[in-house]
């Protein structure tokens, strides 16, 4: 019942108070329960904020790499490549152009096998008709079988006709040591190398301000200073150059008293080494990269091709020449003069061999890269492959900057460094050039020391052109 309280205040009201019950257990603290603290949002800069960011830190975007990789067999990546990364592989690109030079490459299915023959037969034909498909098909076959046997003839056993396709109305101009193709096959049939001429070196000829070699590169009385004729002019004069100071200096050497004053290592080593290797890499610059973009006559690539083969047969004879050479100078100065003059005879005939195939190139690909290309398309599409393709650069890159002082002049030699990339020139200034002062330029300058117009100051840089200016 509840209990009635009454207040001594006035106005109070009576309160109901209910009354605590009893509790036996222990009074346990009530307490209230928490509420989870509410996540805080992330920060968020303002899209002002990001948006400058980015445009500030935003970097240049690069250009797609030229990453085309020149494959021997196009159709197979090269060995180096095998253990790279499949990702990386898939980035390497195969050069469109050699797919081109294989495809219209006569012979290209010779090496892969064909469908087996299949006869396809008209059931609804009559006896005749199909007799005379059987007459016909013979007939295309025997001329198919006729035209192959053609092709497949030896380049000494094609006629003259074809060959005056090769010829020129500037071989005339071009003196005793440029010979027509007939003549050239000739020499080329035999078994040894005796029919080939052997003649002096031809000393270079004046043209006005300028020193070249060659003889088809010239028009009324100076140097073509088209960008076709200065990209051969740069691969063939070092050639010329070089042989014609190997020329001097090897008759100079036949009048030495003694044999032993001649070092037979030392000309040999630069021979093998850059002299050798400058020959191959300009051959293969342009069978790689030239031949495959460029439309050129059938006879004249067959022409070429013949005398790239007797050239290099021609040089593992002048290599082997090493051995007897020193042997021959330790043993008596007679024996040591007759093998001199055997070496002589062949320097001879490979300065021939290579006028006439370096001549025939200029003939060749002169009017088929102007053309193919404009100077600009060359410049921009050709010239970066023809750079990856020349190796070693330490050795080709200074000596056909360094020649070109000779038959073009300043302006030409700045223009060839202007080409190049800042990593390139970088490289050339610190490697390349010292590398070429060091090995081939001071080589040569050995070779030429007895020679009239060798500077007195011994300057590597106005040597170079002033013996055989």
């Amino acid at each position: 019942m509840p209990v009635q309280v009454q207040s001594d205040l006035p106005g109070r009201e009576r309160l109901p108070q209910n009354p605590v019950p009893h509790r036996d257990g222990p009074v346990r603290p009530r307490s209230r329960p928490v509420k989870p603290a509410a996540k805080r949002k992330p920060l968020v800069k303002s899209r002002l904020a990001m948006v400058a960011k980015n445009e500030s830190f935003k970097k240049a975007r690069r250009l797609p790499s030229d990453e085309t990789v020149f494959y021997s067999n196009i159709w197979s990546p090269p060995e180096t490549a095998r253990d790279e990364s499949v990702a990386k592989k898939s980035k390497q690109l195969v050069d469109i152009s050699q797919v081109a030079h294989v495809l219209t490459t006569i012979d290209y299915k010779s090496g892969y096998e064909g469908p087996s023959d299949i006869e396809i037969v008209n059931i609804w034909a009559s006896l005749e008709s199909q007799q005379n498909a059987i007459v016909n098909k013979k007939a295309m076959l025997s001329n198919t079988q006729q035209s192959a046997s053609n092709l497949s003839t030896p380049i000494s056993e094609h006629s003259s006709e074809e060959s005056s396709s090769v010829i020129t109305s500037s071989v005339l101009s071009l003196g005793p040591l440029r010979m027509d193709a007939n003549t050239l096959r000739k020499e080329l049939a035999a078994d040894d190398f005796s029919s080939v001429m052997s003649a002096p070196v031809s000393a270079p000829a004046h043209k006005k301000e300028n020193v070249v070699f060659s003889t088809v590169l010239t028009r009324n009385n100076e140097v073509d200073m088209s960008w076709n004729s200065q990209f051969l002019l740069g691969l063939h004069e070092p050639v010329r150059h070089a042989l014609y100071i190997i020329d001097q200096f090897l008759e100079r050497s036949r009048s030495l008293t003694s044999p032993m004053n001649w070092n037979v290592s030392e000309f040999f080593s630069w021979f093998k080494q850059h002299f050798i290797e400058f020959v191959r890499h300009q051959h293969d610059v342009k069978m790689k990269v030239l031949l495959p973009l460029v439309i050129i006559k059938l006879v004249e690539k067959r022409d070429i091709v013949a005398l790239y083969q007797a050239i290099f047969a021609l040089v593992d004879v002048i290599i082997a020449q090493e051995d007897d050479l020193v042997f021959s100078a330790a043993s008596s100065a007679d024996s040591w003069q007759t093998r001199l003059g055997m070496l002589q005879d062949d320097i001879r005939r490979l300065n021939h061999l290579l006028f006439n195939v370096l001549g025939l190139e200029e003939e060749a690909f002169k009017p088929a890269l102007e053309l193919t290309f404009s100077e600009t398309a060359f410049q921009r599409y050709v010239m970066p492959r023809v750079f990856r393709a020349t190796r070693p650069k330490r050795v080709m890159v200074p000596w056909i900057v360094e020649r070109s002082r000779v038959w073009g002049g300043a302006k030409v030699a700045k223009a060839y460094k202007d080409d190049l990339s800042f990593t390139a020139r970088f490289m050339y200034d610190h490697v390349w050039h010292p590398y070429f002062d060091t090995h081939i330029a001071s080589a040569m300058k050995h070779l030429d020391n007895a020679g009239d117009g060798v500077a007195a100051n011994g300057s590597e840089e106005s040597w170079f052109g002033c013996s055989v200016m």
